[in-house]
């Protein structure tokens, strides 16, 4: 079932306030086991996406107009924030094992950790982590909302769409920080690869459809000016 293709950073520049940027030095890597993804997982950032070679006027590598393709994984990450419905890491196990595909569970820094808002209120000690999945293969789309759709359809089909990040999913851009070295990774065994066929074709229907609305809604509202115009 594997290799998994990833992308992790190598760039160690950090803001003013010691995080990491994650801008340049992105390169793809190989894994053929979970051991070994997670060995990354601890010492990089990483993407689901593989990047090419074009700065944006930030000098960063790492922007959705620079994506040369999608990874043949899914990541996603778990906080249980106040305003997302709750899953813990025993309830996300017991899920991916009730779907019945190969998968890891890997836990995030903030772990079992208290987190604040920025204005200081407790968002409490939670089971925080990520959930990764090898799919049976790549997007063949590298468009920007066939991905964000494609996201939403695969986030239901997982039954985890009231527990993500949705912001976070839907920007292939986004980046994540390694977790703790201490961390351990629970793997969800099976022989069976998430497959992604129908959910991209449906994707990629809903975003023709939606264009073709729009484009038509255009077209109507050219007419109604015309007819304005001539009458006025």
């Amino acid at each position: 079932k594997m290799p998994i293709t990833l992308s992790i950073c190598k760039d160690t520049y950090k803001d003013k306030e010691g995080s990491l940027l994650a801008l340049k030095k992105w390169e793809q890597i190989e894994v053929k086991t979970y051991s070994e993804l997670a060995n990354y997982m601890k010492l990089y950032p990483y993407s689901m996406v593989k990047y090419g070679d074009k700065l944006n006027r930030k000098g960063s590598q790492r922007h959705n107009n620079n994506i040369a393709k999608f990874q043949n994984v899914l990541i996603y990450d778990i906080d249980n924030d106040p305003e997302q419905a709750k899953l813990s890491l025993k309830e996300a196990e017991a899920l991916l094992k009730k779907h019945d595909i190969s998968a890891m569970i890997i836990p995030s820094k903030s772990h079992q950790i208290e987190k604040f808002t920025r204005s200081g209120k407790s968002k409490g000690v939670q089971d925080r982590y990520r959930i990764v999945i090898p799919i049976n293969r790549s997007l063949k789309s590298n468009d920007i909302e066939v991905y964000k759709e494609f996201q939403k359809l695969a986030s239901k089909a997982l039954k985890i769409d009231k527990n993500i990040d949705l912001g976070i999913s839907q920007n292939p851009s986004t980046f994540y920080y390694p977790s703790p070295k201490t961390a351990q990774p629970i793997i969800i065994k099976s022989k069976n690869l998430m497959k992604i066929d129908k959910l991209e074709a449906k994707a990629i229907q809903n975003i023709e459809a939606e264009k073709a609305l729009l484009g038509s809604l255009m077209l109507n509202k050219d007419a109604i000016v015309k007819v304005a115009d001539f009458l006025g």
